[in-house]
C-alpha cells in the first residue's frame, strides 16, 4: 500500500478527536497548528474518507472519523493488554 497511515497520525488524530480542535492539540503536544492539520489532512488522503468536520473554531468527528477512531483506541488497548 502507497499510502500507508502512521500510527503517529493516528495517535494524533485521536488528540485533536478529544481535544475538539487543532489549537488545543498543537498546545498539549508542543508542536504548531499547521503541522497538526497537515498530518491530518496526510492521515484522510492515505485513508481516503474524511476523519473531520473544520469550521474556524472547532472540528468535530464525522461518522468515519468515528469508526477510525474507536479502532485506534481498541488497537491501542490491545497493544498495552499484550505488553
Amino acid at each position: 500500500m502507497k499510502n500507508t497511515p502512521r500510527l503517529e497520525d493516528l495517535r494524533l488524530f485521536c488528540q485533536v478527536a478529544h481535544q475538539t480542535g487543532f489549537a488545543a492539540t498543537a498546545v498539549e503536544l508542543g508542536i504548531s497548528k499547521a503541522v497538526v492539520s497537515k498530518r491530518i489532512g496526510m492521515l484522510e488522503a492515505a485513508l481516503q474518507v474524511r476523519l473531520l468536520h473544520r469550521t474556524k473554531r472547532r472540528v468535530s468527528v464525522t461518522d468515519h472519523g468515528e469508526i477510525v477512531h474507536q479502532w485506534a483506541l481498541d488497537g491501542h488497548g490491545m497493544i498495552l493488554r499484550l505488553a
